[in-house]
């Protein structure tokens, strides 16, 4: 009898705890929550981490490890807090993660309402599985020096900002702006430079990581090329970027949503406000 009340009384006095917890009003108290969540699927993994809250917020760290050869995007604004009542979704810019790669991204709620509570649900929404190469589009070849800034390529528009040529060496530095409704890419190192004779030469920034873009926005790309002096004095010599593959575009494929829990950890809370 003894052993039940003692159960019971710890129960009671964690039930208490949590309630306080969730309703402090003092606008510095912050609630931290239990254990981190970990979810992991075929296409990757998600971690949730330092999840707390006060009257003004409530926000965590998420983390996501893409374990695929695809991209993956998180448009972060997809995911939904609920308590109670309380329902809310970040603003936070999307989040691209590149093929097994790792990246990680502050998740915040908040606005008008009181989020600092004893407990609440996200709904992880907004995870898209990206296959580049879908759709290619061609451009016209852009002369170096050039006689034009602007060209496109379907639904990118872009123009020149700055080229420089040497006698080994030549870049052109560009700003596009992606006009579809899907997911743009461009990748400068699938173009090549064009001499007269017809001999073409890849970029030698074969390094540069593909531009991801969704609908609006505008992204800054350079192309560079390097012949030797031997073959060609490219400060003097009319050349062509050939854009080949360089301007793509796919869709999104949505992938599962999930639904993880949050309770006040009472100790690691009294250890924070003191």
């Amino acid at each position: 009898m003894k052993k039940i009340t003692k159960k019971l009384f710890v129960v009671i006095t964690t039930l208490i705890a949590l309630s306080c917890f969730g309703q402090n009003d003092n606008p510095k108290h912050i609630n931290v929550y239990n254990n981190s969540q970990n979810i992991e699927t075929s296409d990757y993994i998600i971690s949730i981490e330092d999840v707390v809250s006060n009257i003004k917020y409530a926000k965590f760290k998420i983390k996501i490890s893409n374990k695929t050869a695809d991209y993956l995007l998180f448009k972060v604004e997809e995911c939904v807090f609920t308590s109670g009542s309380i329902t809310s979704n970040p603003t936070e810019k999307p989040l691209f993660i590149e093929p097994y790669s790792t990246r990680s991204k502050v998740v915040d709620f908040n606005g008008t309402d009181n989020f600092h509570v004893a407990q609440f649900d996200v709904e992880v929404k907004g995870l898209y599985k990206i296959v580049i190469g879908q759709n290619s589009f061609t451009a016209t070849d852009f002369q170096l020096p050039p006689n034009a800034k602007d060209f496109t390529a379907g639904p990118f528009a872009c123009t020149l900002l700055k080229t420089e040529q040497e006698t080994q060496s030549t870049w052109a530095k560009f700003n596009c702006k992606y006009n579809g409704q899907k997911i743009g890419f461009i990748n400068p190192a699938k173009c090549v430079v064009k001499l007269p004779d017809g001999k073409e030469f890849a970029s030698t920034n074969l390094k540069s990581k593909a531009e991801m873009m969704l609908p609006g926005e505008e992204s800054k790309f350079t192309a560079e090329f390097q012949i030797q002096a031997k073959t060609a004095d490219m400060q003097f010599t009319t050349m062509n970027i050939v854009w080949k593959d360089s301007f793509t575009e796919t869709t999104a494929q949505p992938l599962a949503t999930h639904k993880v829990s949050f309770e006040v950890d009472a100790a690691k809370t009294a250890a924070k406000n003191k």
